[in-house]
């Protein structure tokens, strides 16, 4: 199948008003790394490249997205398209996903499993032998195969769930009896995620135990990772792959906690903190704070 070719047009009617220069009779059909292009590619350069110019002198990539602050040489506008972004690398994905990634059709497969009294919007996708309990699905949201969503959990708009996820198990929360026996405690609370949220896959959100688990909206959750019981995450943090969360730990908003981060329970974590690859974090974070290590102390 031949690949669709793409023109200035096709850029504008994505981005709107951005300053375009060059040959803009030139197309592309594909998006490839700068080693890898070729002259039907469309890449993007990063703003503090070194040797940019010689970058670009020597690709034979067609279109090119870079920083509106490059001083591009006149020889070369006759040959390339440029596209001149503030954000070069946040360009080229809009592009990307609006030209190269296909979008989902809505529906439920045969082979999920969906309870009557699930509330689901129809313009969502529930992918092969996912299982979807008492929950709430609003609109644009995408589940992949093989996840779990239990009762009381409710799913925001624009949402994506990577397969194997499991999102609503019971917390950890047991209690010694008289005999030195561990009895269950009870978890009735629920999850909620708000809208534009991605969770990784094969992570798991535990329910609240007596209220709900709570995830902002614009959060975004790598895989593998282990959200306890009442953790509350605000928006727009990230998560990384393998973090594990430990119960009733509230995240501020704009964090970024990095791979294999353990956060013990009960912890109280600012806005706009640093959590540095590894780091086990025991006591409070405040705001706009940056932490490493083992304890975990601020930088």
């Amino acid at each position: 199948m031949q690949d669709k070719i793409y023109k200035v047009e096709h850029i504008s009617k994505i981005l709107g008003d951005f300053k375009i220069i060059g040959n803009t009779e030139l197309s592309f059909s594909n998006v490839k790394t700068i080693s890898n292009a070729d002259r039907d590619s469309l890449i993007w350069l990063k703003s503090d490249y070194k040797r940019v110019n010689d970058i670009i002198n020597k690709t034979p990539a067609s279109f090119i997205i870079c920083s509106k602050k490059l001083d591009i040489p006149k020889k070369l506008l006759k040959d390339k398209c440029f596209i001149l972004a503030e954000n070069p690398r946040l360009t080229f994905a809009r592009l990307l996903s609006e030209l190269f990634i296909k979008k989902h059709e809505y529906g439920i497969y045969k082979t999920a499993v969906v309870s009557p009294e699930a509330n689901i919007n129809k313009n969502v996708f529930i992918g092969p032998n996912t299982y979807i309990g008492n929950a709430e699905i609003e609109e644009n949201t995408v589940i992949y195969g093989n996840s779990y969503i239990y009762d009381g959990v409710r799913i925001g708009q624009n949402c994506i769930i990577h397969a194997g996820t499991v999102i609503g198990a019971d917390g950890f929360g047991f209690e010694k009896n008289e005999d030195g026996v561990w009895e269950k405690f009870p978890q009735i609370g629920g999850v909620r995620i708000s809208d534009n949220v991605e969770i990784g896959a094969n992570t798991c959100i535990d329910r609240g135990t007596l209220e709900d688990t709570f995830i902002s909206k614009g959060v975004k959750i790598d895989n593998l990772c282990q959200i306890a019981h009442n953790v509350s995450v605000g928006e727009n943090t990230i998560i990384t792959g393998g973090v594990i969360i430990g119960g009733s730990v509230k995240i501020g908003k704009d964090c970024w906690i990095a791979p294999n981060v353990t956060i013990v329970n009960g912890i109280y974590i600012g806005d706009h903190v640093f959590i540095g690859i590894g780091s086990v974090v025991i006591r409070k974070i405040n705001s706009h704070t940056k932490v490493f290590g083992n304890p975990a102390k601020e930088y």
